[in-house]
């Protein structure tokens, strides 16, 4: 689940744009994906440090083509089954709510 941050000149622009260069940071150049433009998951939480109010804002992605290379952001990748996932041992807090919602929701 490649995520991040959208940068503030970004805001007002198409957020599937933000999401695109999410990916590649995240994931590669070379990787190609069919985006859905519509959001499948909206959660609000605060962020653990500072408290700040924030909203995940979630969209569904097939992966089409192309090596996945993760960036020094990340230390692990594991493809995973969705019926069966456990998010409890990587996620805590308001992430592992986000994908509990999503697997209540859509697994």
């Amino acid at each position: 689940m490649p995520g991040g941050r959208m940068n503030e000149d970004e805001f007002f622009e198409d957020w599937t744009e933000s999401i695109r260069r999410e990916l590649s940071e995240e994931l590669g150049d070379t990787v190609k994906i069919n985006l859905n433009p519509e959001p499948f998951l909206i959660h609000k939480h605060r962020v653990n440090e500072g408290n700040h109010p924030c909203i995940i804002i979630a969209y569904h992605a097939q992966l089409l083509s192309g090596e996945i290379v993760m960036s020094d952001e990340h230390d692990f990748l594991e493809w995973v089954d969705v019926s069966t996932y456990n998010p409890s041992p990587l996620f805590t807090e308001y992430m592992l709510e986000a994908v509990q919602k999503y697997l209540k929701q859509y697994a």
